[in-house]
């Protein structure tokens, strides 16, 4: 697992060193982009300490609890934020295959969270989302669970008799649908996502919507840390599912349309993370118009 995190972060360093696309960035807020660091930093400090304080083992100080869960969730937290700002290059760069990279450093994050939550190594466990899958890696063993929700969602675009684009899929690790009937430019669901074949015209726009839509998948897989607060585990033949609802859902419709980035966050950040700037990877070197 440390080989693992040594690779990626030496990937991540490698795309942070790249220069961006070209395109000039558009920020609404100046602090943007040390707004996300907190938010994501914070955030799941937050979360790694309550659940660290209720999970504590006997022996173990409330005080210790919470400090031990701060500040290993500020590291998930922080990296969840890396693999965030590696997104945006599915954008800047016109290649989606950063999505893989994304996904795998944004899914170690989270589970440095869930590991903090539940006293385990912080690199001793590991869990990813793959379309309607979940792939658990621990101590060798791998186990696959499938994710109802998104698994509905799933057979619900199929049954629209939308059609798949398999390239683009594989290299993102999220099933796309193409729908020429959809009034917005992309529309995530757990599991996929479906985008308007006619951005496909422009590949800027096309890349863009992508790269949005992409970044609700990584705040999918961040959205179920929480649920191992109650340690939400079927058990007997239903452990073959894993519970992909978490108390995110019930959120997200009170935030606002997501046109008003102003107070939905989930959407500010998908576009932050996507066309929203030049390159979230260079802080420092952030232009502001």
């Amino acid at each position: 697992m440390k080989r693992c995190l040594v690779v990626l972060l030496m990937l991540a360093t490698q795309v942070a060193a790249q220069s961006p696309y070209g395109a000039k960035p558009v920020i609404t807020y100046r602090n943007q982009p040390l707004e996300a660091v907190a938010v994501n930093v914070v955030s799941n400090a937050l979360v790694g300490s309550i659940g660290s304080l209720l999970h504590k083992p006997k022996g173990m100080s409330a005080g210790r609890a919470l400090l031990r869960g701060a500040a290993r969730g500020a590291a998930g937290g922080a990296m969840i934020y890396l693999g965030k700002a590696l997104s945006s290059q599915i954008y800047h760069e016109r290649n989606i295959w950063y999505g893989w990279g994304s996904r795998a450093v944004v899914s170690l994050g989270a589970s440095m969270v869930e590991n903090t939550i539940l006293h385990k190594p912080l690199l001793g466990r590991y869990g990813i989302d793959v379309g309607p899958m979940f792939v658990t890696i621990e101590r060798g063993h791998v186990r696959l669970q499938v994710m109802p929700l998104a698994a509905a969602f799933t057979v619900s675009e199929l049954l629209a008799r939308k059609s798949i684009n398999w390239e683009a899929s594989g290299q993102l690790g999220t099933l796309i649908f193409n729908s020429g009937s959809l009034p917005y430019e992309g529309l995530y669901n757990k599991g996929s996502f479906t985008v308007s074949p006619g951005y496909q015209v422009c590949s800027q726009a096309w890349h863009g919507s992508v790269a949005h839509e992409h970044l609700h998948a990584l705040q999918f897989r961040e959205s179920l840390v929480i649920n191992q607060w109650a340690r939400v585990q079927p058990k007997g033949f239903w452990r073959v599912f894993k519970v992909d609802f978490t108390p995110f859902d019930l959120l997200y419709p009170l935030l606002g349309d997501g046109i008003q980035q102003s107070t939905n966050w989930y959407e500010r950040e998908a576009q932050l993370f996507s066309t929203g700037m030049n390159n979230p990877t260079r802080l420092l070197n952030t232009r502001v118009p």
